[in-house]
């Protein structure tokens, strides 16, 4: 069935997704699976490890606005495939375990996750939306992915957000540019660092991991929908995004 839909994207798109050569077509089993830490109401917030150790790492994650969730189908779909053994996969499905279940772009706290990263944090009112937390790095989840980044040094971060159809940098920018032009063209997503409007794009994780670890290359992609819009050529065409992104970083 999977080489079917393969072979099915392949005549739409030109491509297919199939494993790299000397890699099982069965679908991956996690090498580690990680709790790197609790959110507000004590729920596991988990990292899935595919690929090899000791191979380019990079992270996908699928949602750290609870009520945007379409990124989680994108991350979900990416463990059932294989991976070069040259990449070491991290994978986390929600960062905000509590939003994600209550259906709130917040954590538990009403704070949202990314205006509470410590670099280039500003106080932002509470409750609100853009609510920043009591000073940065303030809630649980923010301190468990901060650790976790310290840890393994990943060379590439992909967010997955919503809504909108681009590719947004920190306004600090990314060590590698050619990645986000890798995924942009695949996409045909057009390039931004001024995706906040009148929010104040500060606190953000791109923003942190660009700052504390420089050779770092972390943006977000804005998926035109909160859950269930996307077809699934299209999560397709992401997932293979998110490898020429890799392959760049």
């Amino acid at each position: 069935m999977k080489k079917l839909r393969a072979l099915v994207l392949a005549s739409i798109f030109g491509f297919v997704v199939l494993p790299a050569s000397g890699v099982s077509a069965e679908s991956p089993t996690p090498i580690e699976v990680r709790v790197i830490g609790y959110s507000v109401n004590n729920e596991p917030v988990i990292a899935k490890r595919f690929g090899t150790p000791g191979g380019k790492v990079v992270v996908a994650v699928g949602s750290i606005h609870g009520n945007e969730k379409t990124g989680i189908r994108i991350v979900r779909e990416m463990q059932l495939q294989p991976v070069s053994p040259e990449y070491d996969l991290w994978v986390i499905d929600t960062a905000n375990p509590d939003g994600n279940r209550a259906n709130t772009r917040q954590n538990a706290n009403g704070v949202d996750l990314n205006r509470n990263f410590p670099k280039f944090w500003s106080k932002k009112t509470c409750p609100s939306k853009y609510c920043s937390g009591k000073r940065p790095g303030s809630e649980p989840e923010t301190r468990a992915l901060m650790k976790f980044f310290k840890e393994i040094s990943p060379q590439l971060v992909v967010f997955y957000h919503s809504e909108g159809e681009v590719l947004v940098l920190p306004s600090n920018g990314v060590a590698k540019p050619r990645a986000v032009r890798a995924y942009s063209r695949l996409l045909s997503l057009q390039i931004t660092n001024d995706f906040c409007g009148l929010s104040d794009c500060s606190g953000n994780a791109t923003q942190y991991l660009t700052a504390t670890i420089p050779s770092s290359t972390s943006f977000v992609v804005e998926l035109p929908c909160h859950d269930r819009c996307l077809k699934d050529a299209v999560i397709q065409l992401h997932i293979q995004g998110f490898w020429s992104a890799a392959e760049q970083a």
